[in-house]
């Protein structure tokens, strides 16, 4: 550490590297990279492996964690956006020791600047300081051109002469002066940034967080968040979809999307929107991702340093238990239905549930539609049930006019409903026991109608059976072919059975 003498703020990792080159009084930088990364690359390189053995040797005594290096000095924190937890860790352990052996993946340098840049202002202020100039990390960002300390475009190339102020081989900025034609790199009035572009300000400000911050992001993170934002923000549907439109018009006019040209295009959208926003690799972008953040909510730092939106549970259509709307069920203003069945209504756009009573049969639907103040429908009945139709023939009977005005229910209806109803239950599983004391209440009352009251059935379905029952020599047992098959062949064949072994059949 004596020997570099210190690091400087947000200094890249090639000029720490540079500058131990420079130092060291070698012409070869390969000699360099062979003694602190083990390999023979000409060049300085923005990411290696071995880096924790370079850390070791020239920094092991600076009183700073290597992860703390990778976060102030590398470009580590732009690898947390396209990597998992594992991987990262993974990628740690590479850098560290050259442990893992990945496969060589160039993808985040395309965001770092081919050519090194400077801004003057910094070069001055950096050699008064400290005495010597240094590579600034956030300055090598593309499309962050400016220096926003100092409101000054960022320079690759000596104003005077026009050659190149450093590479990643041999050359690099010591002092605030051109190293090919010797002159001061001043500041001047045509470098300085004369736009009043506040939003250029704040994304600079948000990578510069992005870059600093050691809380945890991962794509499994932002993924996560993103779908939660997309729900808020009203980017997601119902039925899982993205709101493509929508998405690409709010995310294509953010300022970040122009500055960085990575707009959505139109015949891209249906299924580019799902695969950025689930962060496939294809699709994975860093300068989307900034713009994404900043849309979502505001800016990186409030992304990530803030709760994510809570969603708070307005589960359509509740959690339940349901009341049964029948007015003639028993269970009517009792929530008696448990189970609700949530469909997405793609022609009507919305959530729709049906409710079944399993009282009464009655089934009804209501649809969830988010955009208006009352968010549930009116309850549409879908079948009425055998209840509400034996009831309703009852009141049919007893007055016309009132059911017609109360129910709406005209005579033809009433025709079908009496037919229908009475049809089925004639011929249901209904257990014998039933019936039994049916003809019981009957022999007991001689009123049609009261026995109906008592079984909670309609008069004229009472009379059927009763006229049934008669009809067969008042024999209770005709009533077992109203019975389920098996117990009818059963109670036939046992006196068959009994007839045949009396009679020696064989």
């Amino acid at each position: 550490m004596s020997f570099l003498g210190q690091v400087y703020p947000d200094e890249d990792f090639r000029s720490i590297v540079y500058r131990y080159f420079h130092l060291s009084g070698r012409r070869d930088i390969s000699v360099i990279n062979k003694k602190l990364f083990e390999t023979t690359n000409r060049s300085i390189p923005v990411m290696t492996k071995n880096t924790g053995f370079m850390f070791n040797l020239i920094l092991g005594n600076s009183g700073i964690s290597f992860l703390d290096f990778l976060f102030n000095h590398t470009f580590f924190p732009i690898y947390r956006i396209f990597n998992d937890e594992i991987e990262l860790e993974r990628l740690i352990n590479y850098l560290q020791c050259g442990d893992g052996n990945l496969e060589k993946n160039n993808r985040e340098n395309k965001y770092i600047s081919t050519n090194i840049r400077y801004c003057f202002g910094c070069l001055q202020s950096d050699y008064s300081k400290y005495g010597q100039c240094y590579i600034h990390r956030l300055h090598q960002i593309k499309g962050l051109d400016v220096c926003k300390e100092h409101k000054m475009l960022l320079k690759e190339t000596c104003p005077h002469c026009n050659q190149s102020l450093a590479n990643n081989s041999n050359r690099q900025l010591i002092k605030n002066t051109c190293p090919s034609c010797g002159k001061d790199l001043l500041v001047s009035k045509d470098i300085l940034y004369s736009e009043d572009d506040n939003s250029l300000y704040e994304i600079i400000e948000d990578v510069s967080f992005l870059f600093s911050t050691k809380q945890a992001i991962s794509r499994s993170l932002l993924k996560e968040r993103y779908y939660l934002y997309s729900i808020d923000k009203g980017y997601l549907r119902y039925s899982g979809s993205y709101k493509n439109k929508k998405f690409i018009s709010d995310y294509n006019e953010r300022n970040e999307t122009i500055l960085f040209s990575c707009q959505i295009m139109k015949f891209e959208r249906d299924s580019k929107v799902s695969s950025v926003l689930a962060l496939k690799s294809r699709y994975n972008n860093f300068f989307m991702n900034i713009a994404i953040m900043r849309l979502f909510a505001g800016s990186i730092r409030e992304f990530i340093t803030s709760p994510p939106p809570l969603i708070i549970s307005t589960i359509p259509f509740g959690n339940g238990p349901w009341e049964c709307i029948n007015p003639f069920c028993l269970e009517k203003g009792n929530k008696a239905i448990k189970k609700v069945h949530r469909i997405y209504d793609s022609k009507r756009t919305q959530m729709k549930a049906s409710f079944e009573c399993h009282h009464c049969k009655m089934i009804y639907a209501r649809y969830f539609d988010p955009t208006k103040d009352n968010h549930l429908s009116e309850n549409e009945v879908i079948h009425v049930g055998d209840v509400w139709k034996e009831n309703i023939i009852e009141l049919y009977q007893y007055d016309k006019n009132k059911t017609e005005s109360d129910f709406g229910v005209s005579y033809a209806q009433y025709q079908y409903y009496r037919k229908t109803a009475s049809t089925k239950l004639l011929h249901s599983q209904l257990p014998f026991e039933w019936f039994e004391k049916l003809i019981r209440l009957y022999l007991e009352t001689n009123d049609c109608k009261k026995t109906a009251n008592q079984l909670k059935i309609t008069t004229e379905q009472a009379k059927q059976y009763i006229y049934y029952y008669l009809s067969n020599n008042c024999d209770l047992t005709a009533f077992k072919k109203h019975i389920s098959c098996d117990e009818y062949v059963a109670f036939r064949i046992k006196p068959l059975i009994s007839n045949c072994i009396a009679t020696g059949v064989k």
